[in-house]
């Protein structure tokens, strides 16, 4: 049994020693040429002359790629050299603002060379006193404070008297029949004229007449009045966080007092740097205590500069 064995590992191993002898014999490695030759072994045990290697070529343009995104925003730049300055304007025309003319009733007229001016644009040395301005055919009355240069609306009217008390709690003089333009006896492009003519500041004088009605009540704030402006801002009588306007009520000219049983006024003052606050619009009567308070309302002067 065991010679059996001996002579099958003979026999292989001839075979092993004759195959390692046979490739022995054959070249390690075949170089190939650029002339097409190819690897007769194994493909790890071929190389290529380097001189063979074939000269590489470019290759036909492609097509163009889609376009990048926009880069950031470079740094701002240094301000550029100041220009020659430009050719002289023509000469303005002169500023006219023709006085009132009475008839021979005493009744007056407007003249119908007036313009679109304002006293702030008044030429010098015109004296103060009534004009009349606006735009054909809204003319109507003014009042120039040549000192101050202020355009100023004046009429003598007040609203008529209104009765009240607790019963009918607090409320706005529109909602009771109150119209503030009769007071101004302006309408609403006369009033835009002022505003636009001006561009510095307005004021408002507003006489509070009264009977047992106070327009700003010395311990309880909460029952002051609020004025509503013209572009329907609510001013109270000290700044909140809604507003910083507020009007004021000089302590000389207040003499509406709570109790009182005649007529007596307080004024109430409201100044603004923004023109087209003013004039008042509507006025919220808060004081209702009493059983029988009265109050009207008197626009003493309204003036733009």
């Amino acid at each position: 049994m065991g010679s059996v064995v001996f002579i099958n590992i003979s026999y292989y191993f001839i075979i092993f020693i004759g195959l390692q002898s046979a490739l022995a014999q054959l070249p390690s490695t075949k170089e190939l040429s650029s002339d097409g030759d190819t690897c007769t072994v194994k493909l790890d045990t071929c190389r290529l002359k380097v001189s063979d290697y074939p000269q590489l070529k470019n290759g036909e343009k492609g097509e163009p790629g889609n376009q990048g995104l926009p880069g950031p925003i470079g740094p701002r730049g240094l301000p550029g050299p100041v220009g020659s300055p430009g050719a002289p304007g023509l000469p303005g025309s002169p500023c006219k603002i023709t006085p009132v003319i009475k008839n021979e009733e005493g009744v007056e007229e407007f003249s119908s060379d007036s313009n679109d001016k304002t006293c702030n644009l008044a030429p010098e040395g015109l004296e103060s006193g009534y004009y009349t301005t606006g735009i054909p055919p809204d003319f109507f009355d003014i009042y120039c404070n040549m000192t101050t240069r202020e355009t100023c609306i004046r009429r003598s009217k007040k609203t008529g008297a209104y009765e009240y008390n607790a019963e009918k709690g607090a409320f706005w003089l529109s909602s009771v029949g109150f119209n503030f333009r009769n007071l101004y006896e302006l309408d609403q492009r006369q009033i835009s004229f002022l505003q636009a003519m001006s561009g510095l500041s307005v004021r408002q004088t507003l006489k509070y007449h009264c009977i047992d009605s106070v327009p700003y009540p010395k311990y309880n704030t909460s029952s002051a009045v609020k004025l509503l402006t013209w572009n329907d801002i609510i001013i109270d009588a000290y700044p909140t966080k809604e507003s910083p306007l507020f009007y004021s009520v000089p302590p000389e000219t207040d003499g509406c007092v709570e109790g009182g049983t005649e007529w007596s006024s307080s004024i109430i003052e409201i100044r603004s740097t923004y023109v087209n606050r003013l004039p008042i619009r509507d006025v919220w009567i808060a004081d209702v205590r009493g059983p029988n308070q009265k109050v009207a309302i008197e626009s003493v002067e309204i003036c733009f500069v």
